[in-house]
């Protein structure tokens, strides 16, 4: 590379050559500003192995994708211009099909009100949505014109080209905390004879190390891709069902992905192989080889927005992070906006800003906590939980959970709440009636055999069921939830919830019998079906290993 840049003060330095780091450069060159891409070149970052889907509804149950009118034209204009600046070829506008799995989604879909989310959707017969030969579709479903693919690894292999060509990228393993040092006027990076007036951290996954942002709560998940061969099949659209398909030419095609938030480590696995093969057999009717395999750790953080900005006590410290799935569309925009910032021209869009959304825990009142999980169950449940829902407190224990879940669904809701011990009962029953609720049904069995006492009519409808471990707090220590009731009983919860439905489950290995439960829970939530669930493990501040965690799984 030529080292033009090195040992002269630069504008910016940005550390990670992702799809975030790299955008953010080109945003940053176009403003004028010198600066150093600097890449540690992981190839088992989530970047790239990324799919580069650009789609206006995501997911099974098919949520309009954050700003993407504004998205799109901004991403549009953007991979065009860097086309013609580095002479490749990686962004498409392939447009998407979605394929209804059954009468419930369709229903669902024509229920909804399109028009006020600027959603473009044509609805053509299933005769001619996709070719009968080539795809099952006997529900039909509907196409999205303005959707596309941008080509992660061509784009990011272009970028660093023409960056390393113009003198400013090269290959460095740069440590937040050991490398980068405070100075007057920014940063200076001793080992690589650089300074800076700022430093922009656009490191993915490897963030949660960073020492500067470390109040920043993430809430990763590991993605599984394979590039299938499919002789025959001509469709140039992206066509989703479960997974989605999207094509790369020359009979080769990329299908995923798979979600693990628990197996963060694992890489490539036999299982999400499997799962992905399976969900694109229920809709292919070709035949298709597989002839790659990868995996990626997806850096999402806590209210699955991205993050920009500075951090609040040392501006020369900056950070771009928290793209998710969606980094192709949603980079362009997010970057332009930071680069404008950084300039002078904008400040930061409030949702987006690190320091709005992340305060630095050195810089706030001394009151501020981290809520304690019992606390975060509740307002994963606040989220989900309407009135007049139905739901289950597994475990009603002293009551405190199912007089939150009573006062959360209201009159006209339901709780079914369980215990096997009557002394824990009556106390739920006690703390009830000084709240005047009356729409709790307490039931002496075990939560194993909750099938049997909720009404058939409520099974596939229950919002939320709740799930507290252990024993009775000032009861008899020796009545402790077992390993084979309990995973009997989350098993029967997730049948029961709907859709969007959540259990909650905090688990304590610090007493005996616990740490073999809170084990056989992980194991359980490892096993789901990651395209039918969405799971998610809380830990609290200390580090130990009796340390309670509170495992959180989404129905899609």
């Amino acid at each position: 590379m030529t080292a033009s840049l090195e040992g002269q003060p630069l504008d910016f330095v940005i550390v990670g050559q992702g799809i975030a780091g790299t955008t953010l450069a080109w945003q940053l060159k176009w403003r004028g500003l010198r600066g150093m891409l600097i890449d540690r070149d992981n190839g088992d970052s989530a970047s790239s192995v990324a799919a580069g889907l650009m789609t206006p509804v995501t997911g099974k149950r098919l949520v309009p994708a954050w700003r993407f009118k504004e998205c799109w034209s901004a991403a549009a204009e953007f991979y065009r211009r860097v086309e013609v600046e580095t002479a490749a070829r990686f962004f498409t506008q392939s447009g998407q099909v979605r394929l209804f799995d059954g009468q419930k989604t369709k229903d669902d879909f024509e229920c909804r009100d399109w028009e006020q989310h600027a959603v473009e959707i044509r609805q053509p017969p299933s005769s001619s949505l996709v070719d009968d030969d080539c795809f099952a579709a006997p529900f039909g479903g509907f196409e999205l014109p303005t959707a596309g693919r941008l080509d992660v690894p061509v784009y990011l292999a272009a970028s660093r080209r023409f960056f390393d060509v113009d003198g400013s990228f090269r290959f460095a393993n740069v440590d937040a905390a050991s490398d980068v040092e405070m100075t007057e006027s920014g940063v200076r990076l001793p080992g690589l004879n650089m300074t800076a007036r700022r430093i922009i951290f656009c490191q993915g996954f490897s963030e949660t190390s960073n020492p500067w942002f470390a109040n920043i709560t993430f809430e990763p998940a590991r993605g599984e891709i394979l590039t299938v061969r499919i002789n025959g099949l001509a469709e140039t659209r992206i066509v989703n069902q479960g997974v989605w398909l999207t094509p790369c030419g020359d009979g080769m095609f990329k299908v995923g992905s798979t979600y693990d938030t628990t197996g963060l480590k694992a890489g490539p696995t036999t299982h999400g192989r499997d799962e992905i093969c399976r969900r694109l057999r229920t809709f292919l009717r070709l035949p298709f080889e597989v002839v790659g395999h990868a995996s990626g750790i997806r850096p999402i953080v806590s209210g699955r927005q991205p993050i920009v900005g500075f951090h609040s006590e040392h501006p020369q410290l900056g950070i771009f992070n928290g793209l998710g799935s969606k980094g192709s569309l949603l980079a362009p925009l997010i970057a332009a906006q930071f680069a404008d910032c950084m300039v002078g021209m904008s400040s930061i869009d409030v949702e987006l800003d690190v320091r709005q959304r992340f305060p630095d825990r050195s810089s706030v009142d001394s009151r501020v906590r981290v809520p304690r999980l019992t606390e975060q169950a509740h307002e994963i449940m606040s989220l989900v939980v309407k009135p007049g829902d139905i739901v289950i407190d597994a475990t009603a224990g002293n009551g405190h959970d199912t007089l939150f879940l009573a006062e959360l669904v209201g009159e006209h809701g339901t709780v079914f709440a369980f215990d096997v011990q009557a002394d824990a009962l009556q106390r739920t029953a006690d703390r009830l009636s000084k709240g005047n609720h009356t729409n709790a049904t307490l039931l002496q069995h075990d939560h194993a055999e909750m099938n049997q006492y909720i009404p058939e009519e409520h099974h596939g409808h229950i919002a939320a069921a709740m799930f507290n471990l252990g024993y009775l707090p000032g009861g008899d220590r020796s009545m402790i939830t077992k390993a084979e009731s309990s995973l009997t009983a989350i098993r029967a919860s997730l049948k029961l919830i709907r859709p969007g439905g959540i259990v909650t489950v905090l688990a304590y290995p610090g007493h005996s019998g616990g740490d073999d439960e809170t084990r056989s829970v992980r194991r359980l939530i490892n096993d789901l079906s990651v395209t039918d669930f969405e799971t998610s493990v809380r830990t609290s501040m200390t580090t130990s290993e009796t340390a309670p965690l509170l495992f959180v799984i989404e129905r899609r």
